[in-house]
């Protein structure tokens, strides 16, 4: 019978705890991860022509609204179409 060694140890317990190591470093970076951003609520332009006829808001105001929400959609359908197209092209050039 061999004598067991220190590094045969050593040896049985990383390759026993790595699986476990990989899952304990994805929780943590889960957990530390910063919150997902809360998108802003999106309201329509009969919402906002209601807000402005119970005085709660002005014209401009609603105005405003509707052309952050415009440049916001814009800006998303910017990304998704580059990421969609940086994709196709790693993937293309494999």
């Amino acid at each position: 019978m061999a004598d067991i060694t220190q590094a045969d140890i050593d040896a049985a317990v990383a390759a026993a705890t790595a699986p476990l190591t990989s899952k304990i470093a994805d929780l943590e970076g889960k957990v530390n991860a910063p919150p997902p951003k809360q998108e802003a609520p999106k309201y329509t332009r009969a919402e906002l022509s209601q807000a402005v006829e119970d005085g709660k808001i002005n014209e401009a105001q609603a105005q405003d609204i509707l052309d952050k929400q415009q440049a916001a959609q814009t800006e998303k359908l910017v990304q998704d179409t580059v990421a969609s197209t940086s994709r196709r092209s790693r993937k293309a050039r494999r």
